[in-house]
């Protein structure tokens, strides 16, 4: 029984040793890419930095749990931007600019689709170890 539990504890060594270096291969990747660049408009209420309570990686992509300050926030930023371009993004990467049809409350949203379930794992980490910084912008480059 206890090489058993030896192998184990090995494998699980392993895993989280690969996944410890994927998160900072995929670190690394990012910093290397030229980001989006992050215009200010001269309005402070056009980009909000979410805290992220909870985020869980699936075959359907990122999903994440706001805290509930960061949630309650977002819901506003949503209802005051109806019918306008925001920008998601990760670490100063646009993920993708939705336009917003209708108000997100609850704090509850998928952040990415489509996506190699590795690097859906990697930012799911990220993001729930406050390793990734979330943030939501007014597009204001989008038409409207």
């Amino acid at each position: 029984m206890s090489r058993k539990r030896t192998q184990l504890s090995r494998c699980c060594s392993l895993l989280i040793g690969a996944a410890l270096a994927l998160a900072a291969f995929d670190w690394a990747a990012a910093q290397s890419n030229q980001p989006t660049p992050n215009f200010d408009f001269g309005r402070g209420d056009d980009a909000l930095e979410l805290a992220v309570a909870d985020a869980r990686a699936d075959q359907d992509g990122v999903w994440v749990q706001l805290s509930p300050k960061s949630g309650n926030d977002f819901g506003a930023f949503t209802q005051k931007h109806m019918d306008e371009v925001i920008d998601i993004l990760v670490d100063g990467q646009v993920l993708y600019s939705p336009i917003v049809r209708s108000p997100i409350l609850g704090g509850r949203m998928q952040l990415v689709r489509h996506i190699e379930f590795e690097r859906a794992w990697t930012m799911a980490l990220r993001l729930k170890t406050g390793n990734a910084k979330l943030v939501v912008r007014l597009n204001r480059l989008a038409p409207h």
